[in-house]
């Protein structure tokens, strides 16, 4: 909905504007006020000269007194993004003792101090985080486990993701998997 100044009745001082109820602009304390269906507020936006604030508190807590740990989200505290996603294909490892197979790729994105790393296997409907074990009974040979583990490491400078896939039997693996991934960096230092 768009706000236009017909819409915003000023009353000067304490007042509150709302829009529909939810929505409270106080503008003598340079904020916004969001509130539940309970009328309870649970979202603030903060003006203070150039510098904005945003915060969104749990539910049943007032987001003007609540702590930090009470919050959902808190713009003065450094978050986690996705910088990158992707799938990448992991080719089956064949059959022996101990065999393995790898993809790495190179991300593109230049060393940084923080960065965090999460992976899926998405094949036939299912999804499972990495890493991910299974074992297998077999009949011949008394069993076989294989996993796919997920790391990132550091190459000339840029950020590589690497998937590997063991196989621990003689008999084969489980087959191409593929793998969904997500890099995520802080947005603030």
């Amino acid at each position: 909905m768009a706000i236009s100044d017909a819409e915003i009745i000023h009353t000067g001082g304490e007042s509150t504007e709302s829009l529909s109820g939810k929505l409270n602009f106080e503008q003598d304390k340079n904020r916004i006020i969001g509130r539940d269906s309970s009328a309870l507020p649970r979202l603030i936006i903060l003006a203070d000269g150039s510098e904005f604030e945003m915060k969104i508190s749990e539910p049943s807590q007032d987001v003007t007194t609540a702590t930090n740990d009470n919050l959902i989200f808190n713009s003065n505290q450094n978050i986690l993004k996705i910088v990158q996603t992707d799938t990448v294909t992991v080719p089956n490892p064949g059959s022996g003792t101990f065999t393995q197979s790898s993809v790495e790729i190179d991300t593109g994105i230049v060393s940084v101090t923080a960065l965090m790393c999460t992976a899926f296997i998405i094949n036939s409907g299912y999804s499972n985080p990495l890493p991910f074990f299974s074992p297998a009974l077999n009949g011949t040979y008394g069993g076989f486990l294989w996993s796919y583990q997920a790391s990132t490491r550091v190459v000339s400078g840029t950020v590589r993701f690497r998937v590997d896939c063991n196989n621990f039997d003689v008999v084969s693996g489980p087959g191409t998997a593929t793998i969904k991934y997500y890099i995520l960096q802080e947005t603030a230092a």
